[in-house]
Protein backbone atom coordinates (compact mmCIF):
# COMPACT_ATOMS: atom_id res chain seq x y z
CA UNK A 1 0.00 0.00 0.00
CA UNK A 2 1.56 3.35 -0.98
CA UNK A 3 2.55 5.56 1.91
CA UNK A 4 0.72 8.88 2.12
CA UNK A 5 3.05 11.79 2.76
CA UNK A 6 2.31 14.13 5.65
CA UNK A 7 1.55 17.21 3.48
CA UNK A 8 -0.98 15.21 1.47
CA UNK A 9 -2.57 13.90 4.64
CA UNK A 10 -2.85 17.39 6.09
CA UNK A 11 -4.44 18.67 2.88
CA UNK A 12 -6.87 15.77 2.63
CA UNK A 13 -9.74 17.63 4.40
CA UNK A 14 -9.29 20.52 1.95
CA UNK A 15 -9.42 18.13 -1.01
CA UNK A 16 -12.62 16.59 0.36
CA UNK A 17 -14.19 20.02 0.86
CA UNK A 18 -13.24 21.02 -2.70
CA UNK A 19 -14.73 17.82 -4.07
CA UNK A 20 -17.97 18.25 -2.16
CA UNK A 21 -18.27 22.01 -2.66
CA UNK A 22 -17.00 22.36 -6.22
CA UNK A 23 -16.55 19.17 -8.21
CA UNK A 24 -19.84 17.55 -7.20
CA UNK A 25 -22.03 20.63 -7.98
CA UNK A 26 -20.34 21.05 -11.36
CA UNK A 27 -20.82 17.38 -12.24
CA UNK A 28 -24.43 17.48 -11.05
CA UNK A 29 -25.18 20.61 -13.09
CA UNK A 30 -23.73 18.96 -16.20
CA UNK A 31 -26.09 16.03 -15.67
CA UNK A 32 -29.00 18.44 -15.20
CA UNK A 33 -28.18 20.30 -18.42
CA UNK A 34 -28.72 17.14 -20.48
CA UNK A 35 -31.85 16.08 -18.61
CA UNK A 36 -35.47 17.06 -18.39
CA UNK A 37 -35.71 17.88 -14.68
CA UNK A 38 -38.61 20.09 -13.67
CA UNK A 39 -39.41 20.30 -9.96
CA UNK A 40 -43.12 20.57 -10.75
CA UNK A 41 -43.07 17.27 -12.62
CA UNK A 42 -40.34 15.07 -11.17
CA UNK A 43 -41.97 11.81 -12.26
CA UNK A 44 -41.15 12.64 -15.90
CA UNK A 45 -37.46 13.40 -15.22
CA UNK A 46 -35.31 11.79 -17.91
CA UNK A 47 -32.14 12.11 -19.99
CA UNK A 48 -32.72 14.23 -23.12
CA UNK A 49 -29.18 14.75 -24.42
CA UNK A 50 -28.71 18.07 -26.22
CA UNK A 51 -32.42 18.81 -26.39
CA UNK A 52 -32.21 21.62 -23.83
CA UNK A 53 -29.44 23.33 -25.80
CA UNK A 54 -31.31 22.97 -29.09
CA UNK A 55 -34.48 24.32 -27.51
CA UNK A 56 -32.59 27.48 -26.51
CA UNK A 57 -31.95 28.28 -30.19
CA UNK A 58 -35.66 28.87 -30.74
CA UNK A 59 -36.52 30.21 -27.29
CA UNK A 60 -37.62 33.84 -27.57
CA UNK A 61 -36.78 34.65 -23.95
CA UNK A 62 -33.29 33.19 -24.26
CA UNK A 63 -32.57 34.99 -27.54
CA UNK A 64 -33.76 38.25 -26.01
CA UNK A 65 -31.50 37.76 -22.98
CA UNK A 66 -28.63 36.89 -25.33
CA UNK A 67 -29.13 40.12 -27.26
CA UNK A 68 -29.34 42.14 -24.04
CA UNK A 69 -26.14 40.53 -22.80
CA UNK A 70 -24.22 41.54 -25.91
CA UNK A 71 -25.62 45.09 -25.81
CA UNK A 72 -24.53 45.40 -22.19
CA UNK A 73 -21.14 43.82 -22.90
CA UNK A 74 -20.44 46.08 -25.88
CA UNK A 75 -21.46 49.25 -24.04
CA UNK A 76 -19.53 48.21 -20.95
CA UNK A 77 -16.46 47.42 -23.05
CA UNK A 78 -16.37 50.55 -25.21
CA UNK A 79 -17.17 53.11 -22.53
CA UNK A 80 -15.13 51.22 -19.95
CA UNK A 81 -12.01 51.46 -22.11
CA UNK A 82 -12.60 55.14 -22.89
CA UNK A 83 -13.26 56.21 -19.28
CA UNK A 84 -10.57 53.90 -17.93
CA UNK A 85 -7.97 55.32 -20.28
CA UNK A 86 -9.05 58.87 -19.41
CA UNK A 87 -8.71 58.14 -15.69
CA UNK A 88 -5.31 56.55 -16.28
CA UNK A 89 -4.09 59.64 -18.14
CA UNK A 90 -5.27 61.82 -15.25
CA UNK A 91 -3.55 59.58 -12.70
CA UNK A 92 -0.36 59.73 -14.72
CA UNK A 93 -0.16 63.48 -14.14
CA UNK A 94 0.99 65.15 -10.93
CA UNK A 95 -1.54 67.52 -9.41
CA UNK A 96 -2.71 68.72 -6.05
CA UNK A 97 -5.23 66.41 -4.37
CA UNK A 98 -4.17 63.38 -6.41
CA UNK A 99 -4.41 61.02 -3.43
CA UNK A 100 -7.95 62.21 -2.69
CA UNK A 101 -8.84 61.72 -6.36
CA UNK A 102 -7.50 58.15 -6.27
CA UNK A 103 -9.43 57.34 -3.10
CA UNK A 104 -12.70 58.80 -4.42
CA UNK A 105 -12.60 57.66 -8.04
CA UNK A 106 -10.52 54.47 -7.86
CA UNK A 107 -10.41 52.72 -4.51
CA UNK A 108 -13.93 53.53 -3.27
CA UNK A 109 -15.86 52.18 -6.31
CA UNK A 110 -13.53 49.19 -6.63
CA UNK A 111 -14.07 48.17 -3.00
CA UNK A 112 -17.85 47.97 -3.34
CA UNK A 113 -19.31 44.52 -4.03
CA UNK A 114 -21.51 44.05 -7.13
CA UNK A 115 -24.62 43.46 -5.01
CA UNK A 116 -24.05 46.60 -2.94
CA UNK A 117 -23.33 48.51 -6.14
CA UNK A 118 -26.70 47.45 -7.52
CA UNK A 119 -28.59 48.57 -4.42
CA UNK A 120 -26.70 51.89 -4.30
CA UNK A 121 -27.58 52.74 -7.90
CA UNK A 122 -31.13 51.53 -7.41
CA UNK A 123 -31.44 54.18 -4.70
CA UNK A 124 -29.65 56.87 -6.73
CA UNK A 125 -31.90 56.33 -9.77
CA UNK A 126 -35.17 56.15 -7.85
CA UNK A 127 -37.66 58.65 -9.35
CA UNK A 128 -39.16 59.64 -5.97
CA UNK A 129 -36.18 60.07 -3.66
CA UNK A 130 -33.12 59.32 -5.79
CA UNK A 131 -30.23 61.78 -5.69
CA UNK A 132 -29.79 61.87 -9.47
CA UNK A 133 -33.38 62.92 -10.13
CA UNK A 134 -33.12 65.47 -7.32
CA UNK A 135 -30.06 67.02 -8.98
CA UNK A 136 -31.65 67.05 -12.43
CA UNK A 137 -34.80 68.70 -11.08
CA UNK A 138 -32.82 71.28 -9.11
CA UNK A 139 -30.75 72.23 -12.15
CA UNK A 140 -33.84 72.43 -14.32
CA UNK A 141 -32.62 69.76 -16.72
CA UNK A 142 -35.94 67.89 -16.42
CA UNK A 143 -39.39 69.03 -15.34
CA UNK A 144 -40.58 65.69 -13.99
CA UNK A 145 -38.71 62.81 -12.32
CA UNK A 146 -37.19 60.36 -14.82
CA UNK A 147 -38.04 56.67 -14.23
CA UNK A 148 -34.62 55.42 -15.31
CA UNK A 149 -35.17 51.80 -14.31
CA UNK A 150 -38.84 51.63 -15.34
CA UNK A 151 -38.20 52.90 -18.86
CA UNK A 152 -37.27 50.19 -21.38
CA UNK A 153 -35.09 52.67 -23.29
CA UNK A 154 -33.19 54.05 -20.28
CA UNK A 155 -32.88 50.88 -18.18
CA UNK A 156 -29.99 49.35 -20.12
CA UNK A 157 -27.89 52.55 -20.31
CA UNK A 158 -28.52 53.03 -16.58
CA UNK A 159 -27.26 49.54 -15.88
CA UNK A 160 -24.16 50.15 -18.00
CA UNK A 161 -23.42 53.37 -16.08
CA UNK A 162 -23.78 51.53 -12.77
CA UNK A 163 -21.40 48.82 -13.96
CA UNK A 164 -18.89 51.37 -15.22
CA UNK A 165 -18.79 53.16 -11.86
CA UNK A 166 -17.51 50.00 -10.22
CA UNK A 167 -15.45 48.37 -12.99
CA UNK A 168 -13.73 51.37 -14.59
CA UNK A 169 -11.20 51.78 -11.71
CA UNK A 170 -9.76 48.32 -12.44
CA UNK A 171 -9.42 49.21 -16.13
CA UNK A 172 -7.81 52.52 -15.19
CA UNK A 173 -5.25 50.79 -12.97
CA UNK A 174 -4.24 48.44 -15.78
CA UNK A 175 -3.75 51.37 -18.16
CA UNK A 176 -1.99 53.42 -15.48
CA UNK A 177 0.48 50.60 -14.85
CA UNK A 178 1.24 50.53 -18.58
CA UNK A 179 1.68 54.30 -18.69
CA UNK A 180 4.00 54.24 -15.68
CA UNK A 181 6.27 51.79 -17.50
CA UNK A 182 6.88 54.27 -20.34
CA UNK A 183 10.21 56.08 -20.09
CA UNK A 184 9.78 59.85 -19.47
CA UNK A 185 12.59 60.39 -21.98
CA UNK A 186 10.24 59.41 -24.79
CA UNK A 187 7.83 62.19 -23.85
CA UNK A 188 10.70 64.68 -23.48
CA UNK A 189 12.03 63.78 -26.92
CA UNK A 190 8.55 64.12 -28.40
CA UNK A 191 8.16 67.57 -26.83
CA UNK A 192 11.50 68.65 -28.29
CA UNK A 193 10.34 67.46 -31.70
CA UNK A 194 7.26 69.63 -31.34
CA UNK A 195 4.67 66.94 -30.58
CA UNK A 196 1.60 68.23 -28.76
CA UNK A 197 -0.46 66.45 -26.13
CA UNK A 198 -2.53 64.56 -28.69
CA UNK A 199 0.55 63.65 -30.71
CA UNK A 200 2.32 62.26 -27.64
CA UNK A 201 -0.77 60.25 -26.78
CA UNK A 202 -1.19 58.90 -30.30
CA UNK A 203 2.43 57.98 -30.99
CA UNK A 204 3.68 57.05 -27.49
CA UNK A 205 0.95 56.39 -24.93
CA UNK A 206 -1.48 54.50 -27.14
CA UNK A 207 1.04 52.06 -28.70
CA UNK A 208 2.63 51.38 -25.30
CA UNK A 209 -0.76 50.52 -23.78
CA UNK A 210 -1.83 48.24 -26.65
CA UNK A 211 -1.17 45.04 -24.67
CA UNK A 212 -3.18 46.35 -21.72
CA UNK A 213 -5.96 47.27 -24.14
CA UNK A 214 -6.16 43.69 -25.41
CA UNK A 215 -6.16 42.31 -21.86
CA UNK A 216 -8.92 44.70 -20.83
CA UNK A 217 -10.98 43.83 -23.90
CA UNK A 218 -10.82 40.09 -23.18
CA UNK A 219 -11.54 40.47 -19.46
CA UNK A 220 -14.40 42.92 -19.98
CA UNK A 221 -16.03 40.68 -22.58
CA UNK A 222 -15.98 37.81 -20.09
CA UNK A 223 -17.21 40.02 -17.25
CA UNK A 224 -19.97 41.49 -19.40
CA UNK A 225 -21.29 38.09 -20.47
CA UNK A 226 -21.14 36.83 -16.87
CA UNK A 227 -23.00 39.78 -15.31
CA UNK A 228 -25.61 38.65 -12.80
CA UNK A 229 -25.42 40.32 -9.37
CA UNK A 230 -25.81 43.85 -10.74
CA UNK A 231 -28.81 43.16 -12.96
CA UNK A 232 -30.41 40.99 -10.27
CA UNK A 233 -30.30 43.75 -7.65
CA UNK A 234 -30.70 46.79 -9.91
CA UNK A 235 -33.44 45.91 -12.40
CA UNK A 236 -34.32 42.25 -11.92
CA UNK A 237 -34.29 41.99 -15.72
CA UNK A 238 -37.01 44.61 -16.14
CA UNK A 239 -38.87 46.52 -17.21
CA UNK A 240 -40.39 43.51 -18.89
CA UNK A 241 -37.30 41.70 -20.16
CA UNK A 242 -35.44 44.81 -21.34
CA UNK A 243 -32.36 44.10 -19.19
CA UNK A 244 -32.60 40.33 -18.77
CA UNK A 245 -29.20 38.71 -19.34
CA UNK A 246 -28.11 35.12 -19.95
CA UNK A 247 -27.32 34.19 -16.36
CA UNK A 248 -30.34 36.01 -14.94
CA UNK A 249 -32.48 34.11 -17.44
CA UNK A 250 -30.86 30.87 -16.28
CA UNK A 251 -31.56 31.75 -12.65
CA UNK A 252 -35.20 32.67 -13.31
CA UNK A 253 -35.75 29.58 -15.44
CA UNK A 254 -34.33 27.29 -12.76
CA UNK A 255 -35.71 28.85 -9.58
CA UNK A 256 -38.85 30.67 -10.74
CA UNK A 257 -39.86 28.31 -13.54
CA UNK A 258 -38.54 25.27 -11.58
CA UNK A 259 -36.96 23.90 -14.77
CA UNK A 260 -33.53 23.01 -13.43
CA UNK A 261 -32.47 21.13 -16.55
CA UNK A 262 -33.09 23.94 -19.01
CA UNK A 263 -31.74 26.52 -16.54
CA UNK A 264 -28.49 24.57 -16.25
CA UNK A 265 -28.24 24.36 -20.05
CA UNK A 266 -28.65 28.14 -20.38
CA UNK A 267 -25.94 28.75 -17.79
CA UNK A 268 -23.55 26.47 -19.68
CA UNK A 269 -24.24 28.34 -22.91
CA UNK A 270 -23.24 31.55 -21.12
CA UNK A 271 -20.19 29.84 -19.64
CA UNK A 272 -19.21 28.61 -23.09
CA UNK A 273 -19.39 32.13 -24.52
CA UNK A 274 -17.17 33.45 -21.72
CA UNK A 275 -14.77 30.56 -22.27
CA UNK A 276 -14.43 31.46 -25.94
CA UNK A 277 -13.13 34.93 -25.10
CA UNK A 278 -10.87 33.46 -22.42
CA UNK A 279 -9.33 31.08 -24.96
CA UNK A 280 -8.94 33.90 -27.48
CA UNK A 281 -6.95 35.82 -24.89
CA UNK A 282 -4.79 32.83 -23.90
CA UNK A 283 -3.93 31.65 -27.41
CA UNK A 284 -3.88 34.89 -29.40
CA UNK A 285 -3.45 37.87 -27.10
CA UNK A 286 -1.43 36.71 -24.10
CA UNK A 287 2.40 36.85 -23.86
CA UNK A 288 4.28 33.68 -24.92
CA UNK A 289 5.13 32.78 -21.32
CA UNK A 290 1.48 32.46 -20.37
CA UNK A 291 0.73 30.20 -23.33
CA UNK A 292 3.58 27.88 -22.43
CA UNK A 293 2.47 27.73 -18.80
Amino acid sequence: MPKISSPTLYLLPLYIMMAVGTIYPIAYSVILSVSYYNLSNLKDAKFVGLENFLFAVGDKNFLESLGNTFVFTLGHLVFGILTGLLLALILNEEFRGKNFFKALCIFLPWSVSPIVNGFVWRYLLNPQYGAINRILLTLGVVKDPVPFLANSTLAMPSMIVAALWKDTPFIALLFWAALRSISPELYESAKIDGAGMFGRFRHISLPQTAVSLLIVAALEMMNGIGVFALVFTLTGGGPGRATSTIFLNAYQTAFYGLDLGYGAAISYIGTGLSLIFGLIYIFFLSPPGIKEA
